[in-house]
């Protein structure tokens, strides 16, 4: 028999990841592709870029925002899709849906990403552990599979998710965020970058526990009036609260890009270009208002 866990104390923070998302919907519509080296994204000749792929393409190196050229030099043999992404939003929202029945406080990142509060006795029944499992098998239900990681804060919660990919479920108890997180290298948390990173290297600072207890001057000199609050993070102490879109967030930024099959080096050209997405864009505002 299994021990019981001791009763959960404070917040209870969950990020539900949906593994290879774009890949894994395109395999529940075509059977016949599940176990292959799948790539979503553009044409490897027009200078396309890949959305996602499968984990079995990943094994040769593929990765999201890798140029198309490259990913079929590593994978040839790989199954290409430009992606269908009104089904992506559709399956998107039946998840989502999912996370909404399980707790009222469901903040969206991104199409395939969610934080979840599932505090015992504010926002869920139970134990988080049986309310990240039940979530977990209702989006299995769905005919794709998340990772789901749960502890005190976003930051945890994040980087909880990512260290059981695919299908996986991590959980970071109360009172055991530091020896979580200490062994880990400073890559694993949001908001350090390649720049941050190689700086923290040359000071011989690997992990999150080595930059947790780094002097205020060093931590200053990298990441500026940061330097405190990323402290604070790697030793699991971030303050952050799960707010969901209806409680009156705002969208602050809407981005959009286009790679061309040939670059535009000349200003009549670039200025026709933009003209074009300008008045696409208003004609989008327009219907949405």
């Amino acid at each position: 028999m299994g021990v019981t866990p001791p009763p959960w104390t404070g917040p209870a923070v969950g990020l539900m990841d949906l593994d290879a998302f774009f890949a894994s919907v395109e395999m529940l519509d075509h059977p016949e592709w599940r176990g292959k080296p799948l790539i979503v994204g553009g044409d490897a000749d027009s200078r396309g870029v890949v959305s996602t792929c499968s984990y079995e393409a990943r094994r040769f190196g593929v990765h999201s925002a890798m140029p198309s050229a490259e990913a079929r030099r590593l994978c040839p043999q790989a199954i290409w899709t430009h992606g269908h992404f009104d089904r992506y939003r559709e399956v998107s929202a039946q998840v989502m849906a999912i996370l909404a029945e399980e707790t009222p406080r469901v903040e969206r990142v991104s199409i395939d990403e969610a934080f979840i509060d599932i505090t015992p006795g504010r926002f869920a029944p139970e134990d988080p552990l049986l309310v990240a499992r039940r979530i977990s098998d209702r989006v299995a239900a769905l005919g794709v599979t998340c990772s789901i990681g749960v502890g005190c804060n976003k930051t945890v919660a994040k980087i909880a998710s990512e260290r059981d990919k695919p299908f996986g479920l991590t959980i970071v108890r109360p009172g055991t965020e530091q020896r979580f997180l200490a062994a880990l290298p400073v890559s694993a948390m949001s908001g350090i970058g390649r720049s941050a990173e190689e700086r923290l290297r040359r000071m011989r600072i690997y992990t999150l526990g080595e930059l947790s207890r780094a002097p205020e001057s060093t931590l200053a000199s990298i990441f500026g009036v940061n330097g405190e609050r990323m402290r604070q993070r790697a030793l699991g102490l971030e303050i952050s609260e799960v707010t969901s879109l209806d409680e009156g967030r705002e969208v602050k930024s809407v981005s959009n890009e286009r790679t061309f099959a040939k670059d535009l080096t000349e200003r009549g050209d670039i200025e026709r270009r933009l003209r074009c997405w300008v008045s696409r864009l208003d004609a989008a505002c327009a219907v949405r208002d």
